[in-house]
C-alpha cells in the first residue's frame, strides 16, 4: 500500500512536469508581448521557471525516492537523524546566491521599465527618469471600472498638476485606455476608494493605486491591433485575435470581477489623432453628461 502511495505521488508530479513541457505549443504560457522591454520581463521569468523547476525536481524526486525505498517495513525501527550542518549550509547558500544573481539580474530590466538610465553597476546609481512622454492619460480606479482622461493637446504643460486637478474638458473614457504604436505614454494612476491594482498582461505592467497618491506607470507598445475609421467610426481590428485585457489585479470588494478593461493601440499617431477628434467631438455634444464619458469601442463610439 505505501508502494502505491509512492507511485500516485511519482505520477502526480511527472503530469506537472509533462504540463509544463507542452504549455508554450498549446498556447497556455504567457500573452503575447507588446512592450518594448516585455523580452526582458520574459526572460527574467524564465530564469526564475527553470531554477525553481530544477528545484522542484529534485526534492519531489528525492521525495518519491525515500517514499519507495524507506517505506514502513514490519519488524524495522525507524532511524532518527538530528542534522547535518553540511548539508543544511549548503542548501542555505545555494538559494542566497540564486537571489542574488537574480537581483543582479533584474536591475537593467527595472531601469528600462522605469525608463532608468543606469549610471555605475556597483554600487548601483540612476542618472534619472526625466523621459519626454509623447501622451499622459489619467486613470482613475474606482469600484468597478477605469475612468480615463486624456489632456486636450495631448501633452499637459504640468503633467503632475494636470494629474492631480484634472480638467473637465478634456476626454474622458471609461475601461478602454487608447494609445498608439511607439508613444512614450506615461499613466497617472489613482484611485478613489480602496486599493486597486491596474494591470495589462500583456504590457508585462502591474501597478497598485494607492489611496492619497498618484502612482506613475511608462510603456511603450511595439505592436498595434486597431486601425480607426473615420468615415463609419469605428475602430477596425487588426487581426482577430487582438484584444489586449487591462485587469483589476487587486481583490477590491464584490464585484471585483467586473473591473475589467481594453487596451487599444492604434497604428499610428495620425491614426489616434482621428479617433481622438471624433471622441472629443461626440463628448463636447453631450455636455450634459460629460462626467460620464462617451466611450468609443471596437463597434463604433456611442451615441
Amino acid at each position: 500500500m505505501h508502494r502505491c502511495w509512492g507511485l500516485l505521488f511519482a505520477a502526480v508530479n511527472l503530469s506537472a512536469i509533462g504540463l509544463f513541457a507542452i504549455a508554450p505549443a498549446m498556447g497556455w504560457w504567457l500573452p503575447k508581448n507588446i512592450a518594448s522591454y516585455g523580452a526582458d520581463v520574459d526572460h527574467l521569468f524564465y530564469i526564475i521557471l527553470v531554477a525553481t523547476g530544477f528545484f522542484f525536481v529534485i526534492t519531489q524526486g528525492t521525495l518519491v525516492y525515500c517514499m519507495l525505498r524507506f517505506n514502513a517495513k514490519d519488524g524495522v525501527k525507524a532511524k532518527h537523524i538530528h542534522g547535518n550542518t553540511k548539508l543544511e549550509i549548503i542548501w542555505t547558500a545555494i538559494p542566497a546566491i540564486i537571489l542574488l544573481y537574480i537581483g543582479f539580474a533584474q536591475t537593467p530590466t527595472w531601469a528600462k521599465m522605469k525608463y532608468i538610465e543606469i549610471d555605475t553597476w556597483f554600487p548601483i546609481s540612476y542618472k534619472g527618469t526625466n523621459i519626454e512622454s509623447d501622451l499622459h492619460v489619467t486613470v482613475l480606479g474606482r469600484q468597478w471600472e477605469w475612468r480615463m482622461r486624456y489632456p486636450q493637446g495631448h501633452i499637459p504643460a504640468d503633467p503632475q498638476a494636470w494629474a492631480d486637478l484634472g480638467n473637465l474638458h478634456d476626454l474622458h473614457m471609461v475601461n478602454e485606455l487608447h494609445v498608439w504604436k511607439n508613444a512614450q505614454v506615461k499613466i497617472h494612476l489613482k484611485t478613489q476608494d480602496v486599493i486597486h491594482s491596474f494591470f495589462m498582461p500583456n504590457l508585462r505592467l502591474k501597478q497598485d493605486a494607492l489611496p492619497g497618491k498618484v502612482m506613475p506607470m511608462v510603456f511603450s507598445p511595439i505592436e498595434a491591433n486597431v486601425r480607426y475609421n473615420p468615415i463609419t467610426r469605428i475602430l477596425e481590428e487588426l487581426n482577430p485575435n487582438s484584444t489586449w485585457e487591462i485587469a483589476c489585479a487587486e481583490l477590491c470588494g464584490g464585484n471585483h470581477y467586473r473591473m475589467r478593461g481594453k487596451l487599444f493601440v492604434h497604428e499610428s499617431k495620425q491614426d489616434y489623432e482621428l479617433w481622438f477628434a471624433d471622441a472629443l467631438k461626440n463628448q463636447r455634444l453631450h455636455e450634459s453628461t460629460r462626467l460620464t464619458p462617451v466611450v468609443a469601442s471596437s463597434t463604433g463610439v456611442n451615441p
